[in-house]
């Protein structure tokens, strides 16, 4: 959703891709660790285990 927000701002495309990879990890870690919020892993899940 941020790739897209980013692009229809004219964002910078490469710009945009790594921001969203960053802000998604950042707010998955936020959320899970801690706030403790429990979320499902899905792709992750066999990375992290």
């Amino acid at each position: 959703m941020s790739f897209a927000v980013g692009l229809l701002f004219a964002g910078n495309p490469l710009k945009s891709f790594i921001f969203s990879v960053l802000i998604s990890i950042g707010l998955y870690v936020l959320f899970d660790l801690f706030l403790d919020v429990k979320l499902p892993l899905g792709l992750l899940s066999g990375i992290i285990g």
